[in-house]
């Protein structure tokens, strides 16, 4: 190649580096896995693992938004992802997601802990110091209603008919929580 050349594709790559949401992906082979290619191995991954159905179909879901939002911003494999992106993408959260919003910390905290677990399984373990603690405290038990325990105390020899001596104790247990209260 001539110098004219190649100063005319580093000149192309570095508009491409400055502006990322009109990147495009390299039609160039490529041994580097896709940000896609590591969703579906994560989750082939956790599948494997006995994880269950409605957990894999949660995380399915946060990874496939992470990967839409990488996508819109040009980022098309892990090691293209910067701090800042991670940044962005959490201040999405608040303002984008609306499931976001009804979900309690605790539930918050665990999906950011999958995040966490998937940009580890890409090898990007200096990125994880990007999402901070999400703070949370400990739920108050809600005691049960006179109708839940109405309803409870029918459904227990309806539960235990083929054992009578299950359904004695279990009644008792459950009068006993009830009468001790919370």
């Amino acid at each position: 190649r001539s110098w004219a050349v190649a100063e005319e594709k580093r000149a192309e790559k570095q508009q491409q580096l400055d502006s990322p949401r009109k990147a495009v992906p390299s039609t160039e082979a490529s041994t580097e896995w896709t940000i896609k290619q590591y969703v579906d191995a994560f989750l082939k991954d956790k599948q494997t693992n006995n994880v269950g159905p409605d957990f894999v179909g949660a995380l399915r879901g946060q990874l496939n938004r992470f990967e839409a939002f990488c996508t819109e911003r040009g980022r098309f494999y892990p090691t293209t992802i910067t701090k800042q992106d991670i940044s962005d993408f959490r201040a999405t959260w608040a303002s984008g997601w609306q499931k976001w919003k009804l979900w309690s910390p605790l539930k918050r905290s665990k999906a950011q802990t999958n995040y966490r677990a998937f940009l580890k399984y890409c090898s990007r373990g200096d990125l994880l110091d990007c999402f901070t603690k999400i703070k949370y405290g400990q739920s108050k038990p809600k005691p049960l209603t006179q109708e839940q325990v109405k309803k409870l105390l029918a459904q227990i020899p309806k539960t235990f008919a083929d054992s009578p001596n299950k359904v004695v104790r279990v009644s008792a247990f459950v009068k006993t929580a009830i009468s001790l209260g919370p």
